[in-house]
């Protein structure tokens, strides 16, 4: 058992902090007892101090530290979207690093996740890692250099982690209608992300500024008409929908009163613009394309009016040659989930832009909540996943690759605890 003293953590319920002791074992959070309480449900041990001194209790002071529930990310891709068991390696250390306890990674790798040998490869992966490695399942699989209809019943039952389809909207509407039928009788959500590569190529959306660069352009009807598909196909046959790293505001109004269609936004489209690619700066250059200024203001304006469900760093990291071209022929990509939960934390939190509460929901309770994960909380009978943090510690990142290169942020996480083992983050 491990017992968690002195710490502080945000409560979902009164949405505020309170000092607490947090008591782990066997990968659970078996209790929390918050300062002002007395109660304990731990059998036949009632008094704490003997739990304190219990030979087989592992005490740890969090004196100065804020706990709180480590992040899930869904969608995301290993370097230059290459699996194989060094680059989920590297994917998993800078999760570890960002805070990030669980990640659903996007099937759609080279090899792809779509038959039963890589979905146990990631299986064996998830075993030897710290954090938990699922795949979500791919709802399509080339076949005579065709795609054809997975069997997505087959991999769901191999592997009970991959706890949601993903598939591109952009499809044949059989292929789709077949693929929301499985979900449906699974009972799981499908991650959509929703546009049309054909109808338009460009990248950049259509604006004075990117004209000026001479870039070539897209308008937003790409993800407008492919978000009004799914909306209306996913309402006929009542299944869950999470719309992956949508940026266009009109698109996140028209689901966000549908109870099962579910939005999730991406950390770099809340923070950068179109201005960021002024040098052709190809660190900037990413799928949805970035927005202009005032479409950025509308974007933000629908997180802080609740309408976002998840966040998402979009993890998509590439080689550098693939960025050390001209922009145009550049790899579309972000690499920032090593710090992720920092990155968050200053630029919505600590900015002022959203509450903590809604923040934690974000970034945690609600993904667990749509995925059927007990995470997300840090409360009794939940998973001992979660993170301690100093909110009031700084670092600055330094990576001349990465886009929040030189950006000083609040929020350093000291330590992990993911099923409970905890791990050190060094600084």
């Amino acid at each position: 058992m491990k017992i968690f003293q002195n710490s502080k953590i945000f409560c979902h319920d009164t949405r505020d902090y309170h000092m607490a002791t947090i008591f782990v074992d066997n990968g659970k959070i078996i209790d929390v007892i918050f300062d002002a309480h007395s109660h304990t449900d731990l059998g036949t041990k009632t008094n704490k101090q003997d739990l304190y001194d219990s030979k087989d209790v592992e005490n740890i002071d969090c004196k100065g530290l804020s706990i709180l529930p480590s992040c899930i990310d869904i969608n995301l891709f290993p370097l230059d979207k290459n699996l194989n068991t060094k680059t989920i390696k590297n994917l998993a250390k800078k999760a570890l690093l960002g805070g990030v306890s669980t990640i659903f990674l996007n099937p759609y790798t080279n090899p792809s996740i779509d038959n039963e040998a890589m979905h146990a490869f990631i299986q064996s992966m998830n075993q030897d890692e710290a954090v938990h490695i699922f795949p979500l399942i791919a709802n399509l699989i080339k076949h005579n250099n065709e795609n054809v209809l997975n069997n997505i019943d087959t991999l769901w039952n191999l592997n009970k982690n991959a706890r949601a389809i993903f598939t591109n909207s952009a499809i044949g509407s059989n292929y789709l209608y077949q693929t929301m039928q499985y979900a449906k009788m699974l009972d799981i959500p499908i991650c959509v992300f929703a546009f049309d590569h054909m109808i338009e190529h460009g990248v950049a959306y259509e604006s004075t500024f990117a004209r000026g660069l001479g870039l070539s352009m897209i308008t937003p009807i790409g993800q407008l008409k492919e978000v009004a598909k799914v909306k209306e196909m996913a309402k006929f046959l009542q299944v869950k929908i999470i719309f992956m790293s949508m940026n266009i505001a009109s698109c996140i109004d028209m689901v966000c009163n549908e109870s099962n269609l579910h939005c999730q936004v991406s950390l770099p489209h809340l923070v950068f613009s179109e201005r960021n690619i002024n040098d052709y700066d190809t660190r900037y250059k990413i799928l949805p394309p970035l927005l202009t200024r005032s479409k950025r203001m509308k974007l933000i304006k629908r997180l802080q009016d609740g309408k976002v469900d998840l966040l998402t760093s979009m993890q998509s990291e590439v080689s550098a040659h693939c960025k050390q071209r001209v922009f145009e022929l550049a790899d579309g990509s972000v690499d920032g989930l090593e710090h992720f939960f920092s990155l968050a934390y200053t630029l919505l939190v600590k900015s002022g832009l959203i509450s903590m509460n809604y923040f934690l929901n974000i970034l945690s309770f609600n993904a667990a909540k749509l995925l059927g994960l007990k995470k997300g909380l840090i409360a009794k009978g939940y998973d001992a996943d979660f993170m301690l943090v100093d909110l009031e510690s700084t670092y600055c990142i330094d990576n001349h690759l990465s886009p929040y290169h030189g950006m000083e942020l609040y929020g350093e996480i000291k330590q992990m605890v993911i099923d409970g083992k905890i791990h050190t983050i060094s600084s």
